[in-house]
């Protein structure tokens, strides 16, 4: 007898979540212009203040990376993600259409996904 596994356990989507991985092609990005844009959509920075509401947003820049067993070029070689947390149905696809733009030039691939729970443990189930 085989012991069944997780994926027929419920999964109740509790918000949506994506990271935008950007590849500089050699501008800096506008930070007035991303603030301006997450405090518009009413996202908190994870690094300042606690979210409410599964509401956030956090700015990370390259320090350094490693391959690991599932190969993923776009998240290697960023120089900079942007993670979005939003339990509003559509605010992280706004915010990743806005963004990418105000990162322009650079080469921007958003790994996507929605934040489900199984078991009371919160996950983020990306699509890529």
């Amino acid at each position: 007898m085989t012991t069944p596994g997780n994926e027929l356990l419920e999964q109740t989507r509790q918000g949506f979540g994506a990271y935008l991985c950007a590849q500089s092609a050699g501008a800096r990005p506008n930070a007035a212009a991303l603030t301006a844009l997450v405090e518009r959509l009413g996202l908190v920075n994870e690094f300042v203040g606690k979210p409410t509401g599964g509401e956030s947003v956090a700015f990370l820049r390259r320090q350094g990376a490693a391959t690991s067993n599932i190969a993923n070029d776009d998240v290697l070689h960023a120089d900079w993600v942007i993670h979005v947390a939003s339990r509003r149905d559509g605010m992280v696809d706004s915010v990743c259409q806005e963004a990418a733009k105000l990162l322009a030039p650079a080469r921007v691939r958003v790994l996507n996904g929605v934040l489900g729970t199984k078991r009371g443990d919160e996950q983020l189930l990306l699509r890529c």
